[in-house]
């Protein structure tokens, strides 16, 4: 089985866990295409949540240890409002609708998406946010 049948596999795993009828049903598929459409895939929306602040946050998503909770506020700070409002329109949906959608199944998802505890073609190691850049002098 390759690595997309595999997320295939764990995506509508996920997608019959969520009751028909909630507002978030079908919103898996949606959230699965958005993360491999964000510019480096898996990878790069993992380095924007770290970049933003939120490295913990998304290191929990990833880990095998329980997700650690986000916000509608801190997606819309982390994704922009441009690709919030982007995935809205194409759900036809409202931006809190979506951004609190996103917070309830990203975390789901990039959890399915990573189940060794590492991300897809990294090595064997645990992710780990990356080291913190001593501070530059100024002139």
């Amino acid at each position: 089985m390759g690595l997309l049948d595999n997320v295939t596999g764990k995506v509508n795993d996920l997608e019959s866990a969520i009751p028909q009828g909630s507002e978030h049903a079908g919103l898996m598929g949606q959230v699965t295409d958005f993360v491999h459409a964000h510019p480096g895939g898996l990878a790069g929306l993992v380095q924007t949540f770290r970049e933003k602040g939120l490295g913990d946050v998304v290191n929990s998503w990833i880990s095998r240890e329980r997700n650690q909770p986000v916000t509608a506020a801190q997606i819309e700070s982390v994704l922009g409002n441009e690709k919030v409002q982007a995935l809205a329109a194409k759900l036809g949906v409202s931006t809190s609708t979506i951004s609190t959608g996103l917070a309830t199944v990203l975390p789901q998802v990039v959890d399915k998406l990573t189940p060794e505890g590492t991300l897809p073609g990294a090595s064997a190691a645990p992710v780990a946010a990356p080291m913190p850049q001593p501070p530059q002098a100024t002139a």
